[in-house]
């Protein structure tokens, strides 16, 4: 698509997922068992993975207006999660162990939502125009959602900084399409 990020962009895969294993090994130790992290993300964890297990299937078999309705279903439940962890005191400990997995991976999902909205006008064979058109208004919501995000949540910077990593990516492809 015209604004699938540069190849390495993707490495910040390797970095949510080893947050992610973090957050799932912490959780399920008996000093954590009842703290409010826990409490506050629990239940968006399981819903977020069924989503993306069905993600994962739809776009391997390149059924794309399906795996645009399991992004979404991510992004939802992520923004939820992330959500839900902003409204308890956090110390930056509690930052790094409990919010950060999610803000991160929610900020990528953010981006990789735009690129799924992309991937159907080009599967489909839509106008140039149509594309162009639906990149841009996609890249303008990034830009708005990373501002928002920041002024209304600033101590989590993660989601906005993933943001601008995803369009810092998007730039540097297009210097060489």
């Amino acid at each position: 698509t015209i604004i699938t990020p540069f190849g390495t962009s993707f490495l910040i895969w390797s970095v949510i997922f080893m947050w992610q294993l973090f957050w799932a090994i912490w959780q399920f130790l008996p000093s954590q068992r009842n703290s409010e992290g826990v409490i506050k993300a629990w239940y968006y964890y399981p819903i977020f993975t069924v989503f993306q297990a069905g993600w994962t299937f739809s776009f391997a078999t390149e059924i794309m207006w399906l795996q645009l309705i399991f992004m979404m279903g991510i992004l939802v439940t992520l923004i939820l999660a992330t959500m839900s962890l902003q409204t308890y005191k956090k110390t930056w400990k509690g930052y790094l162990i409990w919010q950060f997995p999610f803000s991160i991976q929610t900020g990528w999902i953010m981006a990789a939502s735009c690129l799924s909205v992309n991937v159907l006008p080009v599967y489909y064979e839509a106008a140039a125009n149509t594309k162009i058109v639906i990149a841009s208004l996609c890249l303008a919501t990034l830009v708005v959602t990373a501002f928002t995000w920041l002024s209304s949540y600033p101590v989590d910077f993660a989601i906005p900084c993933v943001i601008f990593w995803a369009l810092g990516g998007v730039y540097a492809e297009l210097q060489s399409p």
